[in-house]
């Protein structure tokens, strides 16, 4: 028959039949014996045979859906276990469609077998790993999202619904609108559309997001997904909260800050302290100065007169204990002119000391014991020695201040 050799280039793993408007199965291909076991002759000897090779428990559902179907002239499926003749199980899937003539006029229906065990493996290993992949995808503390070309989440894992304070199924179709204030929204959606339209991936997107819990600050990378066509029907995004590494980054800041404010200020007051000593050793040295001046210039001269009035062992004796006490006191300050003029030569320290005292050089010569010539002498020298050779300036005057 012509159903017989259109049935028969169906695939191996596929057998049909055609059944005519009252029930009856008139055509078999091939595979019905490689599937059943049983020969093509056998089941148009036995009638009941195609309801054996039914599992018991299946078998009034597939009589239903033959009942249904000779009544319908919609195409029906059903799925169900089959016994081979050698007793192994099989997992069909049954399609069935009405057929009619050249003539418009219902002839019956034409059915299919399809064995669907390993497609049914298949679908099963698949929801498996898809199954895991989401099992993973919710145990990692990234927000992981997908938004279509209109704004509305396809899928969120569930790090992202908690940050959301919702579930997942609940943010599921949800537009970017129906989630965040306006304003948030319509940034985010115009952000995705420029990675749809572009193409090209975002990546380090840094932000402040307002969420349930507060504000949190997040970085985001979003990419383009494709559909099965390879055309871009929307973004993934994957979002990590950085709140923590923020305010860290935000109080070193902070402390840097405070560290300079600080680093400045003890600055300022090593400078001010320095300007402290400095006046500190200036006061002392004008001290000292003021000292020695009227030592010399108030003390020592009377003294000079009192040891030549005539006196007693006595009294000549606490006049010298007074000058040597006097000398005592004032011969470390006389030491400051000698180390600021270690150059000098031990006379000239003596005639520059006397010239500060405001001896003449007629009393310079008298007192050492030299010629007043030798006296111009070693002012000549010192006034060398101190680079004011040849200069208009006292020369009692410059020693005075120096020391």
């Amino acid at each position: 028959m012509q159903y017989d050799s259109t049935l028969d280039k169906t695939s191996p793993m596929i057998w049909g039949y055609f059944m005519e408007p009252d029930g009856k199965i008139i055509s078999f291909s091939q595979s019905w014996q490689l599937m059943t076991g049983y020969r093509i002759d056998e089941c148009h000897a036995d009638t009941d045979l195609l309801e054996m090779v039914v599992h018991p428990d299946d078998r009034p559902a597939v009589a239903r859906h033959f009942h249904e179907a000779l009544e319908s002239e919609e195409t029906s499926s059903i799925d169900f276990r089959m016994i081979t003749k050698d007793g192994q199980e099989r997992l069909m899937r049954h399609i069935c469609h009405p057929h009619y003539g050249t003539d418009g006029r219902y002839i019956g229906r034409c059915g299919i077998n399809l064995d669907i065990i390993e497609q049914i493996r298949a679908e099963n290993e698949l929801k498996k790993i898809s199954d895991e992949q989401a099992i993973l995808l919710d145990q990692v503390p990234v927000m992981i999202f997908w938004i279509d070309k209109q704004g509305k989440f396809v899928k969120v894992n569930e790090t992202f619904a908690e940050v959301l304070k919702r579930s997942v199924v609940d943010i599921r179709g949800k537009s970017l609108f129906e989630l965040y204030p306006e304003p948030m929204a319509r940034r985010y959606y115009e952000d995705n559309l420029a990675v749809i339209t572009s193409g090209i991936p975002k990546t380090h997107i840094e932000e402040i997001v307002k969420t349930p819990g507060g504000r949190i600050w997040v970085r985001t990378k979003k990419i383009p997904y494709r559909d099965e066509d390879g055309v871009i029907a929307g973004i993934i995004g994957f979002s990590i909260d950085i709140t923590r590494s923020k305010r860290m980054e935000q109080a070193l800041v902070k402390r840097e800050k405070e560290l300079k404010v600080k680093e400045q200020n003890l600055e300022e007051a090593n400078a001010a302290l320095r300007v402290l000593l400095k006046n500190l050793e200036e006061e002392k040295k004008e001290i000292e100065n003021k000292v020695l001046f009227n030592i010399e210039k108030l003390v020592m001269p009377y003294l000079e007169r009192l040891k030549m009035i005539e006196m007693d062992k006595r009294q000549a004796a606490y006049i010298n204990v007074l000058e040597s006490n006097l000398k005592n006191i004032i011969s470390p300050l006389a030491r400051n002119l000698s180390m600021r003029y270690a150059a000098f030569s031990p006379v000239e320290i003596q005639v520059a000391n006397l010239i500060r005292q405001g001896k003449t050089t007629k009393e310079i010569a008298a007192l050492l014991n030299i010629a007043k010539s030798t006296v111009d002498s070693h002012r000549y020298q010192i006034r060398r020695k101190l680079r004011i050779k040849g200069k208009k300036i006292n020369l009692r005057s410059f020693l005075e201040r120096q020391l």
